[in-house]
């Protein structure tokens, strides 16, 4: 299975589970903390809400670059934090997927951080995956991180 056939297999999931994500935490403050893994939403007069994060990778959008968090030499996130990414990878080598198992790639119209995360969400064995951009300036570059995002009983959300 080709990374657009598998896109096209899982995207309209992955939309869902954003749409739900939005729905849920779209206005509350948030924190995420790459130590413990742990993102919480913070919505006024309610008990803050806790989810484990993995980390997917970054995508810069002034090399046009998406990079794997397995080959990001520059930074070192912890291991329990690229399980997902790991399994994506191993899911690449199995099947022949490119794009899965490239340390960088070129991104395009079809190959990008969202399209990855999308696939994610079905292939990371149910894990709930949605693309979140969160914006930082790492080396003069805007990058966009890519979580996957589980409850803290590990299950999918959406």
């Amino acid at each position: 299975m080709t990374f657009e056939e598998m896109f096209i297999k899982h995207g309209a999931a992955s939309y869902d589970k954003q749409i739900y994500l939005q729905a849920m935490y779209g206005k509350a403050g948030w924190s995420l903390d790459l130590g413990t893994g742990v993102l919480a939403f913070r919505k006024p007069h309610e008990e803050p809400q806790q989810l484990y994060v993995q980390v997917l990778g970054t995508q810069s959008d002034d090399s046009g670059t998406w990079l794997w968090a397995w080959a990001n030499e520059a930074q070192s996130f912890a291991p329990h934090l690229l399980a997902a990414a790991e399994e994506l990878r191993a899911h690449g080598v199995r099947h022949g997927v490119r794009e899965l198992t490239a340390g960088e790639i070129t991104c395009d119209a079809r190959t990008n951080g969202d399209s990855i995360a999308a696939v994610a969400s079905g292939v990371d064995f149910g894990a709930g995956v949605a693309s979140q951009r969160g914006r930082a300036r790492a080396r003069r570059e805007a990058h966009a991180s890519f979580v996957a995002r589980r409850t803290s009983e590990g299950k999918a959300l959406g």
